[in-house]
């Protein structure tokens, strides 16, 4: 199933939404699955349904992987800065 234009365009906009928590350049770490503990930048909106599905891409530059929203969260400017 495509994704409406609509999302897509707020998605490369930096526009969060209910549906859709992350945007392009969003620092995430990943809570759960293959890559847990990685942090890595939101490059790409793979799907929307049943949840949205962004490509990670991982800071150490090992993989790109695809990932739930409800298995990553936000990682903040200061988090990042202090481990980087």
């Amino acid at each position: 199933m495509s994704i409406p234009q609509e999302i897509e365009d707020n998605f490369y906009a930096g526009k969060r939404s209910e549906q859709i928590r992350f945007t392009i350049d969003d620092v995430v770490k990943i809570t759960s699955g293959e890559a847990q503990g990685k942090e890595g930048t939101v490059i790409e909106l793979e799907s929307i349904e049943p949840e949205a599905t962004y490509t990670i891409e991982l800071s150490d530059g090992s993989a790109d992987v695809e990932v739930t929203q409800s298995n990553m969260e936000m990682v903040t400017a200061s988090d990042f800065h202090e481990k980087h």
